[in-house]
């Protein structure tokens, strides 16, 4: 209970010393305290918050109560105050002795110093009693070999203490976790670059429960074999001296991550140095750090033109050189022959897809603008007609509010919940002919451009749940800001979000099959590969775009036919064949 009352403090050291930083010169005197957690003293105030009974056998007797009145064991924090207090007592002796080094980890002590004598040792033990902390006599060592911090330390060097490796019988993820741990421990003493641990971390993938068995593969036994190697030699030193020591880095371009190491020139070592430690990278680092939308999202070659003004085809090698861009393009869903409003806000499409990339969140709500093409996407664990709610009204967060929505005839669409909502909030709900997918071809085509741009940001893992929306997020951003639909100057948020007066409309002809007649002047509305609308009477009319052509009139023509319009342009160059 007071456990989870309490806030813990954390750790006040980040790890152990390094105890190759003593110098072979120093003499070491290693030290325990007795019962140490026992013997620090609880504040009056908090002791009636430790207190406890023991029970009696069938209640024959009155219980009886106790409290604590010294630091317990399995208190969450008992290990942080345990380390804060032993600190308080070493203080003094630290400040009458700067020369002697003194390092403390929990209840163990080491003081190194060019001479200890039994002055010195009486002078530690008189600032711990002071304190109330007693030293335990069996656990005094003042002769080499000696063993602190599971590290034996010779006049040599100091190495960890660690039995040979092996697998067991039936490799379970908890083994697993427990073999690595010890790795990351001694790595730091060894030549163990991590393209060699590689093998044993990626085991780790795809596995949650601690009892699950693990299949142990050759590249992993090699692995292992490799390590137990290099336990047999030693591999760091102790620095000479504390005297005008220089201490150095060099990084080494090592498989998968790089690898140093911390030395010391000044060595009577054979190789000329004398290694402090190793460092090596995690295997996964805890954070990236990125500089450069590249490194976020996959770019087009016609993005990174613009973005870094570089020519088209530097933009197209790079692209070509990616292994992820190069794999499939990016098709923006804005081409398709259907139906689509004449401006943002007008007509939106609305349907769901699956995808288990995201599970649990497999059912993405996604809706795209038919005009300006802006998507918007919501991975849900349903389709109800309350996820479809849900998901609507994060668009009109987003989006703004629509004139229309068109859907196909799913059962979430056509609930009556979904159609008062749409009556409540002043949208009309179309739906499409049953079994007709044709009339959701916008909608079809943005899932395929949301999935492909999705498994490229994923690279075929599937996305941890915490980082779902983030993904989601970056996915859509790319999609929204940085893609140029075909024939389009602006990206999709441009368009949807701009305030501009709209440019004038051109004058075109037009003929509608089988009717071979051309008829016009009409001002032209839109226009794509493959579709153009005009207006007629005051109403978009849908054609193909073989069957719309510029006007071609003398000027006293367009005069009169644009007196009730806007001025049409002079230049409809585009629409040439």
């Amino acid at each position: 209970m007071v456990n989870n009352q309490m806030q813990p403090m954390g750790a006040l050291q980040p790890g152990f010393p390094n105890l190759n930083m003593i110098p072979k010169d120093h003499k070491l005197l290693v030290v325990d305290i007795k019962d140490c957690f026992f013997s620090i003293p609880l504040a009056p105030a908090d002791r009636q918050r430790f207190a406890f009974t023991l029970p009696v056998l069938n209640n024959a007797q009155p219980t009886e109560r106790y409290q604590w009145v010294v630091l317990p064991q399995g208190m969450r924090n008992s290990p942080t105050l345990c380390q804060h207090f032993v600190n308080l007592a070493l203080k003094p002796f630290r400040q009458r002795h700067l020369e002697v080094i003194c390092c403390h980890y929990m209840d163990d002590i080491l003081v190194a110093a060019q001479d200890i004598s039994m002055e010195l040792l009486k002078d530690l033990t008189s600032a711990l009693t002071d304190f109330g902390l007693c030293i335990a006599p069996d656990k005094v060592q003042q002769t080499l070999p000696m063993l602190y911090l599971g590290h034996k330390l010779t006049q040599q060097a100091a190495i960890p203490v660690v039995p040979q490796l092996s697998f067991p019988a039936r490799l379970r993820l908890v083994d697993l976790q427990q073999l690595l741990g010890h790795l990351n421990w001694i790595k730091n003493y060894l030549n163990l670059p991590t393209s060699t641990l590689s093998p044993l971390f990626s085991a780790l993938q795809g596995h949650k429960l601690p009892g699950e068995v693990i299949p142990v593969t050759e590249e992993m036994l090699q692995a292992l074999q490799q390590v137990n190697a290099l336990l047999r030699d030693r591999m760091v030193d102790r620095i000479d001296t504390l005297h005008n020591v220089q201490l150095s880095l060099a990084i080494f371009s090592t498989p998968l991550l790089p690898t140093a190491i911390l030395y010391s020139q000044k060595s009577a070592a054979p190789s000329g140095v004398s290694i402090v430690e190793w460092i090596h990278l995690p295997h996964t680092p805890p954070r990236n750090i990125y500089s450069s939308p590249a490194a976020v999202m996959d770019l087009p070659a016609k993005v990174l033109a613009k973005m870094f003004k570089i020519p088209i085809a530097q933009a197209r090698d790079i692209v070509s050189q990616c292994s992820t861009c190069s794999k499939a393009r990016t098709m923006i869903p804005f081409d398709a022959v259907n139906p689509r409003g004449t401006s943002p806000l007008a007509v939106w499409q609305m349907d769901v897809t699956h995808t288990p990339l995201l599970a649990p969140f497999s059912k993405v709500h996604l809706t795209v603008d038919t005009s300006s093409g802006f998507i918007w996407a919501t991975p849900l664990k349903g389709e109800t007609a309350r996820h479809v709610i849900q998901h609507t009204l994060r668009c009109f967060a987003v989006m703004g509010k629509p004139q229309s929505i068109k859907t196909d005839n799913g059962p979430a669409y056509i609930s009556s919940q979904f159609s008062s909502f749409c009556d409540l909030w002043n949208v009309k709900l179309i739906h499409g002919l049953p079994f007709n997918s044709t009339g959701q071809a916008i909608v079809e085509r943005a899932h395929l451009t949301f999935k492909t741009l999705l498994s490229k940001q994923l690279g075929g893992r599937n996305a941890p749940s915490a980082e779902i929306p983030s993904i989601v997020h970056t996915v859509l951003f790319t999609l929204n800001h940085l893609l140029y639909p075909h024939n389009r100057e602006y990206t999709p948020a441009e368009i949807h979000f701009r305030k501009a007066e709209p440019l004038a409309r051109p004058l075109v002809s037009y003929r509608q099959l089988p009717d071979p007649t051309w008829h016009g002047p009409v001002p032209l509305i839109s226009w794509g590969r493959g579709y153009a609308a005009v207006d007629l009477d005051g109403r978009p009319t849908w054609l193909p775009a073989r069957c719309v052509r510029p006007w071609r009139a003398s000027a006293s023509e367009v005069k009169a036919a644009t007196s009730h319009t806007s001025p049409s342009l002079a230049d409809v160059a585009f629409l040439q064949p």
